[in-house]
C-alpha cells in the first residue's frame, strides 16, 4: 500500500493550517499595535496641554485621569502584542515592527 499521496496531502494541509494561523496571528498583533499606538498618541496629546483657566484645568485633569486609568490595560495589551510578535518571528520568520511605538511608549512613561 502506497502512503505517499496521503502523506503529501497531510503535509499540505498542515502547511496551509500553519500559514492561516500565522496570518491570523499577524492580523491580531497588528490590531493590538494600532490600539496601543492610538492610545499613546492620544495620551501624549493630552499630556501636552497646559491649562490656562480653571475650566481647562478641570478638563485636562479628567483627561489625565483617563490616561492613568487606561494605562494598565493598554500595558497588558502591549505585552500581548509583543508576545504575538515573538511567536510570529519563531513561526513565520517575520518581524512585527514596533520601533516607533516603543519610542513613543517610552516618551509616555517618562
Amino acid at each position: 500500500v502506497d502512503k505517499t499521496g496521503v502523506k503529501e496531502a497531510v503535509d499540505n494541509q498542515l502547511k496551509d493550517f500553519n500559514r492561516v494561523l500565522c496570518s491570523t496571528l499577524r492580523k491580531s498583533a497588528e490590531a493590538d499595535r494600532e490600539k496601543v499606538d492610538e492610545f499613546v498618541k492620544e495620551s501624549l496629546e493630552a499630556l501636552k496641554v497646559m491649562p490656562q483657566s480653571m475650566e481647562e484645568f478641570a478638563e485636562v485633569t479628567t483627561r489625565w485621569g483617563k490616561v492613568k486609568d487606561e494605562s494598565g490595560a493598554i500595558r497588558d495589551l502591549k505585552m500581548q502584542m509583543e508576545e504575538k510578535g515573538r511567536l510570529l518571528k519563531l513561526q513565520a520568520g517575520s518581524v512585527l515592527d514596533t520601533t516607533e511605538l516603543n519610542r513613543a511608549w517610552d516618551d509616555l512613561e517618562l
